[in-house]
């Protein structure tokens, strides 16, 4: 998954969120750590996290 600094989605392994801002498409992926990791992003910083698996439609 690949995010601009601003928070869209550029490359993702889910199609349909391309283009969109993170904040509405990646709960599920970064679940609690979302907000964090949205503020590294705007930083240029480096957000490592993990989660259990998950699987998608």
């Amino acid at each position: 998954m690949v995010y601009s600094n601003g928070g869209l989605v550029s490359d993702h392994f889910d199609p349909r969120r391309l283009g969109k801002s993170m904040t509405q498409t990646e709960q599920d992926v970064a679940g609690p750590y979302l907000e964090d990791l949205r503020k590294a992003i705007q930083r240029g910083r480096p957000y490592p996290f993990r989660r259990p698996v998950l699987s998608f439609p």
